[in-house]
């Protein structure tokens, strides 16, 4: 299941109120991790509107993109760096406040 990236996922919830009601048919599954990422379009946002009242016990991972243009125009599609505490600052209190 996805929320927010259609360009990826043809079963993407893209309204609010779908992807609402998608996190909380999961959480009435059992699902109680959550896996987004600033770069998914607005998931972030959502998921935290849809966790209001049902965060207990769930768990949510979060990612961010560091653009690094020299090392994709040299044709890595691919890369693993080790980010600065300084770099990731900004990027993780963004996602900790959606």
């Amino acid at each position: 299941m996805s929320i927010g990236i259609d360009d990826v996922y043809t079963s993407s919830a893209q309204s609010e109120a779908d992807a609402i009601t998608l996190v909380h048919r999961a959480l009435d599954l059992g699902v109680n991790f959550l896996d987004t990422a600033n770069i998914y379009g607005d998931s972030e946002i959502k998921v935290g509107k849809a966790l209001q009242g049902r965060r207990e016990g769930v768990v949510v991972a979060t990612k961010f993109a560091c653009p690094v243009p020299h090392l994709l125009q040299n044709g890595l599609s691919t890369v693993v760096l080790k980010v600065p505490a300084t770099v990731a600052i900004f990027p993780c209190s963004a996602s900790e406040s959606r």
